[in-house]
């Protein structure tokens, strides 16, 4: 048997779903987050990375998009975002700085079974 390493674990998929019949509390699923990126410097391959939580793949992308920003006009802006911990707001910088085709994007890998 092959250990997951905490990466496979139950994702908040829909937080406080009380409003629909017979459920109560979080929606969860077992799945994995990742993080997405294509666009980087001219490659337009995505690739894509699990992490164990969702705080770590956000991180993750903020880092990215630090990178993919410095010496632009936004990047000081997501470099302060990074540093005071506002991971979702540095990526949504960088996103809205790049051409439609680019992605950044941190979401949960959803599991099914056979």
């Amino acid at each position: 048997m092959t250990s997951n390493s905490g990466f496979i674990q139950d994702v908040t998929i829909c937080p406080e779903v009380d409003r629909l019949p017979g459920h109560e509390g979080d929606l969860t699923w077992l799945g994995m987050w990742t993080l997405a990126h294509r666009g980087d410097r001219g490659v337009q391959a995505l690739t894509v990375w699990a992490y164990r939580t969702e705080a770590d793949a956000l991180e993750a992308g903020a880092d990215l998009a630090c990178l993919n920003t410095e010496g632009t006009p936004v990047g000081e802006q997501v470099r302060a975002c990074f540093t005071a911990g506002r991971f979702e707001e540095a990526i949504a910088l960088y996103e809205g700085q790049q051409p439609t085709e680019h992605v950044l994007s941190v979401q949960p890998a959803l599991l099914q079974g056979a």
